[in-house]
């Protein structure tokens, strides 16, 4: 999954408001590519906004808090052995620590990729699309000295079809 992203800055992530005496929180993101309101992933001027509601039973369930959550619709089928265009996923930005075998939201050269992340031992990073079809969804692999260029944005939290 990638877009590319513009430099403006970034509104409020969610917000929390009553609903017949109920709290919910509406997770704000763009229906029509995965880019959304993280440090890392700017707003592009002028988006459509769909909105997300979950109840905070959700974000008490996978250990996050609203201010930490992002929302990304996805537009290609490059994790479709789980993931499928249209399905809207969410990241927990408070979780930027590269670890073996989780998914992520990473920058890379303006561009936002959601992969699982392999650590070698010799310290590369390989990004893995989850589709047969290497051929359009190749892996990536980052020598320890390129990993500069990359960054994690959030760790996979939940997926719901789009």
């Amino acid at each position: 999954m990638q877009a590319t992203l513009a430099v403006v800055p970034a509104p409020s992530i969610s917000e929390i408001v009553s609903l017949h005496s109920t709290n919910i929180v509406i997770l704000h993101y763009n229906r029509f590519s995965p880019i959304q309101f993280a440090a890392c992933i700017p707003r592009e001027p002028n988006m459509a906004i769909s909105h997300l509601i979950k109840e905070p039973a959700f974000f008490t369930k996978f250990k996050i808090t609203p201010e930490n959550a992002f929302a990304i619709y996805a537009k290609d089928d490059a994790m479709a052995d789980f993931i499928v265009n249209g399905d809207i996923m969410i990241f927990d930005t408070s979780k930027t620590e590269a670890r073996s075998g989780k998914m992520y939201a990473i920058e890379y050269l303006g561009s936002l990729l959601v992969r699982f992340l392999w650590i070698g031992a010799d310290g590369s990073w390989r990004l893995e699309g989850r589709n047969v079809n290497k051929e359009a969804y190749p892996d990536q692999t980052f020598s320890a000295e390129q990993l500069a260029s990359l960054r994690i944005c959030g760790e996979f939290v939940y997926r719901q079809g789009g």
